[in-house]
């Protein structure tokens, strides 16, 4: 028992506790924190109650009180039973070998626990690798939100202008509608005017119909009249034979005053004669004229081919009539009364 220092004890009790204290002072205790709580409670417990123990034993081996008839007593002479220091060394052996199972068991513990607090040293320094990863996911979200704000804030603005361009068409919309109203309301109108129209447009078309048969009855009226204008053309035509043949004798001939009195007495009532008979055709047109002149716009056609033709006939005539007033002049001169 001698061996047995308290030396060596404290130094096995040192070892537990030292194998207690070797967690790291980053080591996270989130998923083994009951367990590792519970080691360290029961080791520090279990040297205390080692420690006293031993130091127990050691003081009543190491100072026992013997009696005149070599037994132990009590230290406090307490009178006690006394027992052979044979029976307490080994009763004291014992304990000190169940000490030392259960300190190689502590070791045993102690070695998984330091396996463990390794296991969870590595899954620290990878957890920091993740936090890390997870950091620079953060700073490039943040970076990503950032931008993402730029962008939101352009497309605020951007709903912005859509909003004031729906106000804007949504203006415009109440005005179209106010218009297609009045338009629909100017519809009816129109139709209402549609059906006084139609009425007009049979009275103009029965209209028409008559002043096509007044236009008919003018025309040949006009068919009379140009064969009436023909005739005196040829009357005019017979009488400018008759004043050349008369211009040719006197040139070659010598007339009487007389005859050429009578002659011009002739002449000039022969174009008395005309001359009224030109009257009355020209009244004749004149009166053919306010017809026409009284005719629609679906006789404008006719009425101009047929003032045209008159104006012709009046030019011709006109132009033949001065013709012949100069030749009358002319004798006039010739032939002085």
């Amino acid at each position: 028992m001698d061996c047995f220092k308290k030396s060596s004890v404290t130094e096995i009790i040192s070892s537990i506790n030292q194998a207690g204290s070797q967690l790291p002072a980053n080591t996270p205790k989130k998923n083994n924190q009951v367990y590792i709580e519970v080691y360290e409670q029961d080791t520090k417990q279990y040297s205390k109650d080692f420690q006293r123990s031993i130091d127990t034993n050691i003081i009543s081996v190491s100072k026992p009180l013997l009696t005149t008839n070599g037994s132990i007593s009590d230290p406090n002479n307490s009178p006690k039973q006394l027992v052979s220091q044979d029976i307490i060394i080994k009763h004291e052996n014992n304990r000190i070998k169940e000490l030392l199972s259960r300190i190689e068991d502590y070791k045993q513990i102690v070695g998984r626990y330091k396996k463990t607090i390794q296991a969870m040293h590595k899954t620290n320094l990878e957890i920091e690798d993740e936090v890390k990863k997870h950091v620079e996911k953060i700073v490039n979200h943040n970076m990503e939100i950032s931008k993402l704000k730029f962008t939101t804030k352009e497309a605020q603005d951007k709903m912005k202008e859509i909003e004031l361009s729906k106000i804007e068409l949504l203006q415009r919309i109440n005005i179209l509608n106010i218009s297609i109203e009045g338009k629909d309301k100017r519809i009816i109108d129109l139709h209402v005017n549609s059906s006084k129209l139609d009425e007009l447009l049979e009275d103009k078309t029965n209209l028409a119909k008559n002043l096509q048969e007044q236009i008919d009855s003018t025309n040949d009226i006009f068919l009379k009249l140009q064969t009436s204008v023909n005739d005196i053309k040829k009357l005019y035509g017979e009488k400018c034979e008759e004043c050349i043949d008369l211009n040719n004798k006197l040139t070659h001939s010598t007339f009487s005053n007389q005859g050429l009195k009578t002659n011009f007495d002739m002449l000039q009532g022969k174009y008395n004669e005309i001359e009224k008979q030109l009257e009355n055709k020209s009244n004749k047109i004149i009166d053919l004229n306010l017809m026409i002149k009284d005719l629609t716009f679906n006789t404008d056609k006719e009425t101009n081919m047929s003032k045209k033709i008159y104006d012709e006939l009046k030019i011709d005539m006109d132009n033949k009539l001065n013709e012949k007033n100069i030749e009358i002049e002319e004798l006039k001169k010739m032939f002085p009364e």
